[in-house]
């Protein structure tokens, strides 16, 4: 190899130096007024011999590089060769990629079995990661040292480290493990450790639907009402319409939502009622991590991973999210399936949307005018929720499966209890400019005579004899402002309109 070296070398000198001579006499030409023709250019015999000397620089370059080039052949077969060698044994080579089938085969099963004898594993499919713990019967001389950056006794990820710890998988974990099996006389490095972590074989978990399946059975008491009745609120329909989304809730994570969950109870109420902190309460304590208490509508990439990821989205302080925002989660009530896109990837895949929502909010009036309130469940908190009696979970959600299958169970809203509960949030709705201007000049009639029936462009028209050209709404505004009022719609001879009367001719 260093003879090829030392011949690149001087090959690569006596290249340099005839390109040297080249352009040495140019630089070098004296400065008169004689013609360029008698200074630059060499003579014929010159020129032969540089010619001849280039073309040997250039052969002999390219000699030495395939040269180099059938010593590095050579040598990567000779590492082939070691490889396999290494992996003869039971406990397999240095890597998976080299030796024969059989030793690659040899050091996946030694793998596999010092996995199995020493971890339990699982793939976490909403946080889209393998998680581990350790084997309380693994060899205390191998796994004794605390495993996912932390040390026995301190809380990572909301659970406590040691035996029994659920722990994500990181790089850091991989070469611990690949140390532990080279120690128990493996010869895989973490390329092929990962291989075995970061496979299908590695079995999937929901802890969702993993808790609810552990749930025992229903002992038959009210336990959603209970929950509904904590809050203070003169609403009567509230413990029959919280108990409906509960039931929503819990079948968007069973799958058995087609729709999606699309109801919001919206908390109305002042601070220091401990509002979020109900809303945080509705999932056990096991599942906590599985609660987000605000949603980002920035980047629509990680709303939709939310809506895979997350069982529970509380909007806090609904009424600081711009229009936008708002139209943005009416929007998303409705979705069923999600776009995510996998990691490291440009694959998109269709996944089930998990989360449902709940929303909080200081404002009395937190809705816009229009019919877009049928979503969103207002309940008017009149006093401080009591949180401080424990929570039966098991037994809440238990009644909550064993409601869900039964024949006949409706966990959706129909469109009569939409309907009921759009009028009850009328009185939470802001009122735009114009709808409170309109009923000072109109007043709906049940007199429906064709005189009576008013087109948006003729109200229009009265509206520019009281107001400013500035001030007067185009026909959009106009006829979602008349149809947020409700007033009463007909149509004759081919007209569509409104029955109304000027106010001046109200008979008072």
């Amino acid at each position: 190899m260093s003879s090829i070296t030392n011949t690149f070398r001087i090959w690569v000198s006596r290249a340099r130096t005839f390109f040297r001579s080249q352009s040495t006499p140019q630089n070098n030409a004296p400065q008169n007024n004689a013609p360029q023709s008698n200074v630059s250019q060499p003579n014929a015999p010159q020129s032969s011999t540089l010619l001849q000397e280039a073309v040997a620089a250039i052969a002999g370059l390219n000699a030495a590089v395939a040269a180099l080039k059938a010593e590095m052949q050579e040598m990567k077969k000779e590492a082939k060769k070691t490889a396999g060698g290494s992996g003869a044994g039971s406990t397999g080579g240095g890597s998976t990629g080299g030796g024969s089938a059989a030793s690659r085969a040899a050091v996946i099963r030694f793998n596999k079995q010092f996995l199995a004898d020493h971890y339990d594993l699982r793939y976490n499919i909403l946080k889209k990661t393998t998680e581990f713990r350790p084997k309380p019967s693994a060899d205390k001389s191998i796994s004794s040292p605390p495993l996912g950056g932390g040390v026995r006794g301190e809380v990572v990820g909301g659970e406590v480290v040691g035996a029994g710890s659920w722990l994500p998988l990181t790089d850091r974990d991989v070469n611990r493990m690949t140390v532990e099996q080279l120690e128990a006389g493996g010869g895989s490095w973490s390329y092929g450790m990962k291989l075995c972590l970061e496979s299908s074989a590695v079995p999937a978990y929901n802890p969702v639907t993993a808790w609810l399946q552990g749930c025992p059975e229903w002992d038959g008491h009210d336990h959603i009402g209970d929950l509904a009745r904590r809050v203070p609120t003169t609403y009567d329909r509230w413990p029959l319409f919280f108990h409906r989304w509960m039931l929503a809730m819990v079948a968007q994570a069973k799958g058995m939502n087609t729709m999606g969950n699309s109801m919001v109870p919206l908390l109305i109420g002042g601070q220091g009622l401990r509002k979020t902190t109900f809303c945080r309460s509705l999932l056990p304590p096991e599942l906590r991590e599985y609660f987000m208490d605000d949603i980002k509508m920035d980047s629509a990439e990680q709303v939709e991973r939310v809506l895979a990821r997350m069982w529970l989205v509380c909007i806090d302080e609904y009424n600081a999210k711009t229009p936008r925002e708002q139209a943005k989660i009416k929007r998303l009530l409705t979705e069923k399936d999600v776009q995510v896109r996998r990691p490291r990837s440009d694959e998109y895949r269709l996944v089930p949307r998990l989360a449902s929502f709940i929303a909080t909010t200081n404002d009395t009036t937190p809705l816009p005018s229009g019919d877009g309130t049928r979503r969103y469940l207002c309940v008017e908190v009149e006093g401080t929720i009591d949180l401080d009696s424990p929570i039966d979970y098991p037994q809440l959600y238990a009644q909550a499966l064993a409601e869900l299958s039964t024949d006949g169970c409706r966990w959706w809203f129909t469109a009569d209890d939409e309907a009921e509960i759009q009028r009850h949030n009328l009185p939470y709705q802001q009122a735009s400019p114009l709808e409170t201007l309109l009923p000072s000049l109109f007043a709906p009639t049940t007199d429906r005579q064709r005189a009576n029936l008013w087109q948006v462009q003729a109200v229009q028209k009265v509206l520019a004899e009281q107001l400013r050209n500035a001030d007067v709404p185009n026909l959009r505004q106009l006829a979602d402002a008349m149809k947020a009022l409700r007033w009463p719609q007909g149509a004759a001879c081919g007209t569509r309109g409104y029955y109304l009367v000027r106010k001046e001719h109200v008979n008072d």
